[in-house]
């Protein structure tokens, strides 16, 4: 049997540079009147979700953000905690950006299950796969890599609670990464419904229809919806609908605006 292979994200920077701001220039331009507050996106490395990704990293266009908070759940086995990574910086071909360190500090005193820890961290998704669109589209920022090793419930109320309380009066954005790997057409539409809704109840309904959804992620996306609903967010829509076509790896990415 013939073996698909996937194409992934470019190596050196003037060709990653060429996926990226061409992904970014195709995108459409719906940018919101308000700065986003946050953003779900495809969390794989795969060359053809760019142009998804980058229809929400497109609406950050002419806004300026001193740090970008990214939530990704960890493709390992659960390990039990919240980590942010011990680097002062992190990279891509297009170069280092710094660690907020002092923000790292403050989202462990915030909850004793965030430590400062590497586990997690440095794989092909999450942050690294963020950092090229950031890095296209804003200046002069920094980060806060979170990865979850551990996405239940109780875990997610209590990273979305601190979150919302370190980025108060701070021009954070807040990014996390999900991937679909299997939904019906009427999960796919309830999921929507629920990002616009900013409906974080039927978001963990959603979770329990195992037969018609299967997310990766989901910890991330209730992360950023309660973070999101602390700052008094009101409002998101989605700039791309999913696809209910034959993709085993739909892709779903939404804004999250400010009140």
């Amino acid at each position: 049997m013939e073996q698909t292979i996937q194409a992934v994200y470019a190596s050196d920077e003037a060709t990653l540079r060429l996926q990226i701001e061409s992904a970014l220039q195709s995108a459409p331009r719906d940018i919101p009147s308000v700065p986003p507050i946050g953003l779900v996106v495809p969390d794989s490395n795969d060359l053809a979700g760019r142009f998804i990704a980058a229809t929400a990293f497109a609406t950050l266009e002419g806004n300026e953000y001193s740090t970008v908070i990214v939530v990704s759940g960890t493709h390992q086995d659960p390990f039990g905690k919240i980590t942010i990574c011990k680097s002062d910086d992190v990279s891509s071909p297009l170069g280092s950006v710094p660690v907020n360190t002092a923000m790292r500090e403050e989202l462990c005193d915030e909850d004793d299950d965030i430590f400062i820890d590497d586990e997690g961290h440095f794989s092909d998704s999450g942050t690294p796969v963020q950092l090229p669109f950031l890095q296209c589209t804003l200046k002069d920022f920094d980060v806060v890599p979170i990865v979850m090793g551990d996405e239940s419930l109780p875990f997610c109320k209590e990273l979305g609670s601190a979150i919302g309380e370190v980025i108060f009066n701070r021009r954070v954005l807040v990014v996390a990464t999900i991937n679909v790997k299997h939904a019906t057409v009427g999960a796919m539409d309830a999921l929507k419904t629920a990002v616009e809704n900013l409906d974080i109840d039927a978001a963990v309904a959603l979770l329990e229809r195992k037969d018609e959804i299967t997310i990766s992620g989901i910890g991330p996306f209730l992360v950023m919806l309660l973070a999101a609903k602390h700052r008094r967010a009101h409002e998101a829509f989605v700039v791309q609908p999913p696809d209910p076509g034959t993709d085993s790896l739909r892709r779903i990415a939404a804004v999250v605006l400010y009140p």
